[in-house]
């Protein structure tokens, strides 16, 4: 028989391990699935010379806005707040474009059709853990999921600021190698 303890971190990792999982399946699925390859029809129609950069930072702009416009905001808005704002669309761009590249590697993404979703196994296990870990410290303790993301709370600036220059520092590269030209794109 579990202890009361250990039976609320059980309670509490259950949580941690259905929400991310949740989020990483739609998210991917939505984002990447959808969004992104008709982000990418849109680009090739209208002659766009890079189809896979301008749908990988289209899809992901549109990513990182929705996880702000999605949070509902405190009751005072203050410069923090908007701080947050800012340093969450930026991370969440970030970080789809990281999802992006990771759908757009495997060939099975530029096949038409159905089989287009196989691709999006690796995206979701990297959404997954990320979720894991950043949700981990909140849910944890608390026993909850945050409610938002703008809480202009100073202590949960630290976190999201770290994982945003990380994020933003792995997408640099992501973003170069699109504009250069994608090697796997099909025309």
């Amino acid at each position: 028989m579990i202890d009361g303890g250990a039976a609320i971190l059980m309670e509490r990792l259950g949580v941690l391990l259905a929400a991310s999982a949740e989020a990483a399946v739609v998210e991917e699925v939505v984002f990447r699935g959808l969004l992104l390859v008709l982000c990418l029809h849109v680009a090739r129609e209208r002659g766009a010379k890079r189809p896979a950069f301008a749908a990988a930072m289209g899809s992901s702009f549109v990513f990182g806005l929705m996880h702000v416009v999605s949070s509902p905001l405190p009751p005072d808005v203050s410069g923090l707040v908007l701080a947050q704002a800012a340093l969450k669309v930026v991370q969440g761009t970030s970080f789809g474009l990281l999802m992006a590249m990771l759908a757009m590697r495997s060939p099975r993404f530029w096949q038409p059709g159905p089989r287009r979703y196989l691709a999006l196994g690796v995206p979701i296990a990297a959404h997954f853990a990320f979720d894991m870990a950043y949700l981990a410290p909140a849910v944890m303790t608390t026993g909850a999921l945050p409610a938002t993301y703008l809480t202009g709370n100073p202590q949960d600036v630290p976190l999201l600021l770290v994982t945003t220059v990380l994020l933003f520092a792995a997408a640099v590269p992501c973003a170069r190698a699109l504009m250069l030209g994608w090697p796997h794109e099909q025309k």
